[in-house]
């Protein structure tokens, strides 16, 4: 591999991290991908599921196995005591919403025939306090804040540029976000 102004070491952060991410890549072929190696351990792996388990590689390092065939790492910035060597997990859950809503306005604007190039979705999460929402039926404590940036590229109207936007506020991931949710757990063996 060559990589332009990096040293043989990958002594940037940015060229060790681009230079993992292509060997990852291309070894992901030849190893399996049912489970998740950590340290010493496997990541079970279910067809219709997620598992995450620590790695034991760091503090809060987590492998997590996908329906069976994903992969993923997850774990904490070094400022809270992670290694960073994954995405956190409001990372994920950003990148949930912005791929919904992605996907969301490319299935509607192929559905309606409709020229649209490419769409970006931009995020950001934030705790506010919640007398500064306006927006909010809580008015105490601090509120999740999802700020959220549409671009949409291609040779569209206005109207129908407004109207893809506002059908990427109506994909699933948006609508359990702000909709009530229940999340039941249980201790097992």
């Amino acid at each position: 591999m060559s990589l332009d102004d990096a040293d043989h070491l990958l002594s940037k952060r940015a060229d060790a991290i681009y230079c993992a991410n292509v060997i990852a890549a291309w070894a992901e072929r030849y190893i399996g991908t049912g489970h998740v190696e950590g340290k010493g351990d496997d990541v079970p792996s279910i067809e219709d599921g997620i598992v995450v388990q620590e790695t034991g590689e760091g503090k809060f390092i987590n492998a997590v196995s996908v329906n069976g065939h994903h992969t993923l790492r997850a774990d904490d910035p070094l400022s809270v005591g992670g290694n960073d060597s994954g995405p956190t997990p409001y990372d994920y859950l950003l990148t949930a919403l912005g791929a919904c809503k992605s996907m969301t306005m490319r299935m509607y604007a192929d559905r309606k025939k409709w020229p649209m190039d490419r769409a970006r979705v931009t995020l950001r999460h934030n705790k506010i306090h919640a007398e500064d929402c306006a927006v909010c039926e809580t008015d105490e404590g601090k509120v999740d804040q999802f700020n959220v940036e549409i671009a949409i590229e291609g040779d569209l109207s206005d109207e129908q540029r407004q109207k893809i936007y506002e059908i990427s506020n109506r994909c699933p991931v948006h609508q359990t976000l702000i909709n009530e949710t229940s999340v039941v757990s249980k201790l097992t063996d």
